[in-house]
């Protein structure tokens, strides 16, 4: 069988009305991001081999602002079997929250601007849709108990999947490695260690 590469769109549409963008306040900081020297992670999933290459660790402190599960999703479900679309910054504001609207479907997400303290270009580079590959059942169990605007602490590593059959058949993923990118690819790849509600 010729070998086949799947590629995943992942992106984000928006419809805006109106808005300014003014001062307000912070929320939470832009993810930390540093570089990585982990050894590459191999597991075995449905008959094939994966290697999780680390590409960068991972620190994240957002609001959830939408959770997918995929149960039939082929090769990508065996991989990361729920998104995590997440917020950050003033978008964990109330105020701001409140003119915005999410949605996820096909691993996009999409949002639905109606004006307010931020622009589109903020809400661009300050949230994301994130394909979670869980270490373990303990972090995929903790991550079931999150709901919609949960605030939540996740840490990991942005990696490339590989997933490779004894038939030749395989299926790669790999993470954006930037916030400021949008379209084909603009998702992160987010191997989580671990997954932890922030008590407010």
């Amino acid at each position: 069988m010729p070998v086949r590469f799947l590629s995943l769109i992942c992106t984000t549409v928006i419809l805006f009305i109106s808005g300014l963008s003014r001062g307000g306040i912070e929320g939470f900081p832009d993810p930390l991001q540093t570089d990585s020297s982990a050894e590459v992670i191999v597991k075995q999933v449905n008959g094939g081999r994966l290697e999780i290459k680390p590409l960068a660790e991972y620190r994240i402190q957002a609001m959830i602002i939408g959770i997918k599960y995929y149960a039939e999703d082929g090769d990508r479900s065996l991989i990361a079997p729920v998104d995590l679309a997440l917020a950050w910054g003033r978008l964990v504001d109330p105020e701001v929250d409140g003119h915005i609207t999410y949605t996820q479907s096909g691993r996009w997400y999409y949002f639905r601007w109606i004006g307010g303290t931020v622009d589109t270009d903020y809400i661009y580079r300050h949230s994301a849709n994130n394909h979670i590959i869980p270490a373990d059942d303990a972090v995929l169990d903790a991550i079931k108990k999150f709901s919609v605007r949960k605030k939540v602490l996740l840490q990991g590593y942005l990696v490339e999947a590989h997933l490779a059959y004894p038939n030749g058949r395989w299926f790669k993923w790999k993470s954006s490695l930037t916030r400021n990118d949008t379209g084909d690819g603009s998702c992160e790849v987010f191997y989580v260690k671990s997954a932890a509600p922030i008590e407010e």
